[in-house]
């Protein structure tokens, strides 16, 4: 059964986010990501999430 976790974050606090997507990820490995395009952007802007399913 697929498992989703929305992640959403003001554009202020995105690399906040990204710092706990990142230090995670091995627990969200199981999860779809479904976060908006906005936010994501500015998550990777400085690099990968890796290899998190992310949508």
């Amino acid at each position: 059964m697929p498992s989703k976790i929305v992640l959403n974050a003001d554009l202020n606090v995105c690399s906040a986010l990204r710092s706990w997507v990142c230090n995670n990820s091995e627990v969200l490995k199981g999860f779809d990501l479904l976060v908006a395009e906005d936010v994501l952007e500015r998550m990777t802007s400085d690099g990968s999430l890796g290899n998190l399913a992310v949508t």
